[in-house]
């Protein structure tokens, strides 16, 4: 799959995608400081699917009506990255399934799924 990492994204989760061959672009590597709509037009363009742990990108999406191809919006609780990797790995085989087209919530325990409006309308 290819992602677009924000720059809230942990290191641990980044580089777990990456090993797992995920094609991985992080915005704190090529979008340093931008803000969030550049980071959505960006994952639009280039056909990524934006994980973020970002709650904007749900204004941006259904409130202003901004097209993407694809989020991943990341609400695990836990007191660290290392903590809260696990639960991503383990909830990954439905995310990546179910990310085009789609806005999901990932928590603890589940993925919750919501179509986006496809980019041409």
């Amino acid at each position: 799959m290819n992602i677009l990492a924000d720059e809230n994204v942990e290191t641990a989760m980044v580089e777990w995608l990456r090993q797992t061959g995920h094609d991985v672009a992080w915005a704190a590597e090529v979008f340093p400081a931008e803000p969030d709509p550049h980071i959505l037009t960006a994952a639009l363009q280039s056909s990524r699917i934006l994980l973020t742990r970002d709650l904007d990108f749900g204004e941006l999406i259904y409130r202003e009506g901004r097209a993407a191809g694809g989020i991943i919006l990341v609400r695990i609780r836990a007191r660290n990255q290392r903590e809260r990797l696990p639960f991503f790995q383990h909830l990954w085989p439905q995310i990546e399934i179910q990310a085009p087209g789609h806005f999901l919530v990932v928590t603890n325990h589940q993925v919750r799924i919501r179509a986006l409006h496809s980019p041409t309308e």
